[in-house]
């Protein structure tokens, strides 16, 4: 009995079994179905005269597949090969054989792999839409693509559509979407189509846009917006796409999924788009919230504002106001964008919770870039209500507002307090945050490097790329590793493995905000080299992209660039004033880590301008702020030894004077082309081991803990290869690197 499994339950099923039970006792039954057989034969089964091959006996094995390919004169190569076969097909016979034949004929004519691929696909649609798809009903179709697109819907749908009367009641007959339900890989009654049957049927089904409405219609009356938006884009019905399109861009913007978000606004018709105040708000918004807001047209923001100038939706006003704001305060100025953040959370409706959390969202930021802490922490309170009312709440949290609580701190100045949050964060953080690993881990070692911590440092850059190698996520952060290694590498000195590294990274870079950051990290180690060509360039670039810069603690911007210039290059009057006005604009938004750079270089270009006093005043300024919270790298000046200027101010406190040998400690890292790779530290310390100092003399002499003087030596012992104190002062005396 073939294809015994399209027998119902009824009338005809009965007259089979009832032939069979009173035929002779001898008969054999083999019933061959993709799905288990509705006859009832259990006197036959009993005595095993009945054997049933079903959908995992009919399909082929490993050795069936070889014997094919060998049937149709295909050689096994590593390019097809029986168990790559059986994978693509799941062993479907009528499969194997089309892509064996369209194998055979590519070879024959010696085809690349993209065309190889293109016949594969011809052959199986072809026959797909020849022998399956055409002669079915319309419902039936509908039945095949969702069990393409989305099978876990095939029963319910089946369940409206596709019922039929048996015995005075009504079945389900899942069976009915004839030659294509293969399986039940979950053991229950859910039906799984083929993976190449069901690529096919998705491609085939672009080409019958009325089924594909049909489909995504009753998706949409189902919720399932994302599903109906995979089939909209084949539809020729704009009112439909434009339908479909809002619905899932809403749903990605309550789920705060902005790549995703703009991602899919892009693949919609532009006349679509540009037809709808929802997709056109969220096309600006998506990329303004992704801190890409030159990445988009100007006119894209300006034409949205034009167009609903006079819009009497509160909604849309309010989302107006709220575009106003993020604009405004990505160009830097909080006190005029704040209260356009006022004003949208005035005008949107109590229902616009997305729209609300990022007014109170840029609101808790402003409020904290104007020093306002306490409506800062007001507004984080608001923003977070709103995300605990979508299925955003405890991600948004952890992925928006831990990391700038954590980044807070030492914007205000206290690197310690820094520290312990970034830490807490990453032992505390859910697993579904656990992506944010490596752009906290990056922070962690930025705070590091500017305590000076670079030993600690470099063991978080160890268990960051173990993370690496090991976590499945940890590609989306490979680059802040590369930033963090980068930056790391520069602060130690080893200046030549850091470009080579990063010049690596920016080969295969496409996206101009990752490019930037890694070559503002790069610039550094040109201006110390003295190729300011190169480095102006950059800025040129830089100015023409209107790329605006953030500052992050440990890596220099833009900004500094365009001061270090004129300083490197003896322009002190132009340095002094550009110094002055940027330490002026850090003061008034509360960020010290800039406030501590500029106030130095002032303080260095007014030492060269000969106004001692001036250069004195800048220079406590800034080492005042640096000591209270716990800052010591900001205070470095490229081209200039700040700790051997200044000395009346340095030699104000003992607490001073350590942080200024731990400045030239830091400034003067080891020396890759130095014999065997000693620091100046490092000769100075094995210098006083020479004389007999314990490691707590080294460490008060010098101004350091006694942990440090015992790195030093484990580095130091290290570099000389030895295993001793008395080896390494034989072996340095001996090449002469101390006395």
């Amino acid at each position: 009995l073939d294809c015994c499994d399209h027998l119902h339950p009824g009338p005809a099923a009965d007259l089979i079994r009832d032939q069979l039970l009173a035929g002779d006792n001898d008969i054999r039954v083999i019933a061959i179905g993709r799905n288990p057989t509705p006859l009832q034969c259990g006197r036959l089964r009993l005595r095993d005269q009945v054997r049933a091959l079903d959908a995992d006996d009919l399909a082929f094995t490993l050795e069936e597949t070889a014997e094919l390919m060998g049937a149709v004169g295909l050689e096994s190569t590593p390019d097809h090969e029986p168990l790559g076969l059986l994978e693509r097909t799941g062993g479907w016979p009528t499969g194997e054989k089309l892509v064996a034949l369209a194998h055979r004929d590519a070879d024959a004519h010696h085809l690349g792999s993209a065309q190889r691929a293109q016949i594969i696909n011809t052959y199986i649609d072809e026959y797909v839409e020849q022998s399956i798809y055409v002669p079915m009903s319309d419902t039936h179709r509908c039945a095949a693509l969702i069990a393409a697109i989305r099978p876990a819907l095939l029963k319910e749908y089946l369940v409206e559509n596709i019922e039929k009367p048996v015995r005075g009641g009504r079945t389900l007959e899942p069976d009915d979407v004839e030659g294509l339900l293969i399986s039940a890989p979950t053991g229950g009654e859910e039906r799984q189509l083929v993976p190449m049957l069901a690529e096919s049927l998705n491609r085939i089904s672009r080409q019958y846009p009325v089924d594909c409405s049909a489909v995504t219609r009753w998706m949409i009356a189902r919720q399932d917006y994302f599903g109906a938006g995979e089939l909209a884009l084949a539809i020729d019905d704009a009112e439909l796409v434009r339908t479909v399109g809002e619905l899932v861009a809403m749903e990605l913007a309550i789920r705060s999924n902005l790549p995703d978000l703009t991602v899919w606004i892009t693949k919609l018709p532009e006349e679509v788009v540009s037809a709808s105040q929802e997709l056109s708000y969220w096309r600006v918004a998506g990329d303004m919230l992704r801190g890409q807001i030159h990445s988009i047209p100007a006119r894209g923001a300006d034409a949205f504002l034009a167009k609903h100038e006079g819009d009497a939706d509160a909604r849309v006003q309010g989302r107006r106001r709220l575009l106003l704001g993020m604009r405004t305060y990505a160009q830097g100025d909080d006190e005029l964008a704040r209260p356009s953040f006022e004003a949208a959370l005035t005008l949107l409706p109590d229902s616009a919770l997305v729209e609300r959390l990022h007014a109170a969202t840029f609101l808790e930021w402003s409020a904290f870039r104007l020093g306002d802490d306490q409506r800062s922490d007001d507004w984080q309170a608001e923003a977070i209500a709103y995300a605990w009312a979508l299925p955003i709440d405890e991600i948004w949290s952890w992925r928006t507002t831990a990391p700038n609580r954590a980044n807070s701190y030492a914007l205000r100045g206290d690197i310690g307090s820094a520290i312990s949050k970034y830490r807490l964060i990453l032992a505390e953080s859910p697993p579904a945050a656990r992506s944010l690993e490596g752009i906290l881990r990056s922070r962690l070692i930025s705070l590091l490097i500017e305590r000076g911590e670079l030993e600690t440092a470099f063991a978080e850059l160890e268990a960051m790329e173990r993370q690496l190698e090991a976590a499945e996520f940890a590609v989306d952060w490979q680059h802040e590793f590369t930033l963090a290694q980068v930056r790391l590498l520069s602060a130690a000195g080893r200046l030549n493995e850091a470009e080579r590294i990063g010049n690596g990274a920016l080969i295969g870079m496409r996206r101009r905000k990752e490019k930037s950051q890694l070559v503002l990290l790069l610039a550094r180690i040109w201006l110390d080299r003295g190729d300011r060509a190169l480095v102006r360039s950059w800025l040129e670039d830089v100015r023409a992209f209107e790329y605006p810069a953030v500052q992050v603690f440990g890596e220099v911007n833009y900004r500094e660039l365009e001061l270090m210039l004129p300083m490197l290059e003896g322009d002190f009057p132009a340095a002094v004033e550009l110094a002055r006005e940027l330490s002026e604009e850090a003061h008034a938004k509360r960020r010290v880590p800039e406030e501590i750079a500029f106030s130095m270089r002032l303080a260095v270009g007014r030492q060269a301008l000969g106004d001692r006093e001036g250069a004195n005043g800048a220079a406590r300024h800034a080492i005042e702020l640096a000591q209270r919270g716990g800052f010591l790298r900001s205070l470095a000046v490229a081209g200039f030894d700040v700790g051997a200027m200044f000395p009346e101010v340095w030699n104000q406190s003992a607490h001073w004077q350590r942080m200024r040998h731990q400045l030239q400690n830091l400034t003067h890292p080891f020396d890759e082309h130095a014999p065997h790779g000693l620091s100046r530290r490092e000769q100075e310390l094995l210098r006083l081991v020479a004389l007999g100092r314990s490691n707590q003399q080294i460490a008060a002499d010098l101004f350091i803990s006694v942990n440090t003087v015992r790195n030093h030596l484990v580095r130091i012992n290290q570099r000389l290869n030895v295993r001793s104190r008395v080896e390494a002062v034989t072996r340095a005396r001996d090449l002469g690197l101390i006395d």
